[in-house]
C-alpha cells in the first residue's frame, strides 16, 4: 500500500509499511526515487563516480562548496547528505539528498553538473573549482 501527499507543489508517494518515499513529481519532472541508492563500493570506480568524487570540491551556483565523497557521503554548507546512482536515468545521472530534499543531477561533463530539485523543479549549476 502507498500513500500520496503534497509537499509544496510536489506530489510525493510513500510506502505505508515503512514511510520510504518512492516517487516525487513536479510539473512533468519525475524523480522516481525507488531505484536510487547510495553509492556502493562496486560502483565507486565507475566513470561518473570518479568524475564527481575525484574533484576536491564543487561549487553550488558558484558560491557554496560541495564535496562528493567516494563512499557516498556528501558535504554541503547546509547539511550533511548522501549521493549515489539513479539507474533508471542512465549512467550520467546521480542523485543527491541533503536537508531532506532530493535532487536529480546530470553530470554534463568533468566540470559541470546540472541539478534539478525534485520538490519544485528548481534548476542550478554545480561547477568544479
Amino acid at each position: 500500500d502507498y500513500t500520496a501527499f503534497r509537499r509544496g507543489r510536489a506530489l510525493i508517494c510513500a510506502r505505508c509499511s515503512d514511510g520510504v518515499e518512492v516517487f516525487a513529481r513536479y510539473e512533468g519532472l519525475a524523480c522516481n526515487t525507488s531505484g536510487w541508492h547510495r553509492l556502493r563500493p562496486s560502483e565507486a570506480q565507475s566513470g561518473v563516480a570518479t568524475t564527481v568524487a575525484g574533484a576536491k570540491a564543487w561549487r553550488w551556483q558558484g558560491r557554496h562548496d560541495f564535496t562528493f565523497h567516494a563512499d557516498g557521503r556528501l558535504d554541503t554548507p547546509w547539511h550533511k547528505g548522501v549521493w549515489g546512482v539513479a539507474p533508471e536515468r542512465g549512467e550520467r545521472f546521480i542523485f543527491a539528498r541533503f536537508a531532506n530534499i532530493d535532487h536529480l543531477l546530470h553530470v554534463a561533463d568533468k566540470s559541470r553538473i546540472e541539478s534539478t530539485r525534485c520538490e519544485d523543479g528548481d534548476k542550478v549549476t554545480v561547477s568544479r573549482w
